[in-house]
C-alpha cells in the first residue's frame, strides 16, 4: 500500500492523499476464502459504492469550487 501511495505521489499532483479502495475480484471464488479480511472487504465495497452514488452531487459542488477559484484568481 505504501508502495502504490508512493508511486501515485510522483503522478497525481494533489496535496491531499488520494482515497485507494480494497477489492476482491474473483468470478468465482474459491471457498473460505478472504474470510479473515472479510468485513474489510465489505466495508470498502459499501464505502466505494456511496461514493459513485455521490458523484452526480459532488459534480455540482466542485464546478462551484472551480468557479470561486477562479473569480479569486481574476481579482
Amino acid at each position: 500500500y505504501g508502495a502504490l501511495m508512493w508511486s501515485l505521489g510522483k503522478v497525481v499532483q494533489t496535496p491531499e492523499v488520494m482515497r485507494v479502495y480494497l477489492g476482491s475480484f474473483w468470478l468465482e471464488k474459491p471457498p473460505n476464502a478472504f474470510d479473515d479480511c472479510r468485513q474489510l472487504l465489505e466495508a470498502e465495497q459499501k464505502d466505494l459504492l456511496n461514493n459513485l452514488r455521490d458523484l452526480p452531487r459532488n459534480a455540482t459542488i466542485r464546478k462551484i469550487n472551480e468557479i470561486v477559484k477562479r473569480a479569486r484568481l481574476a481579482k
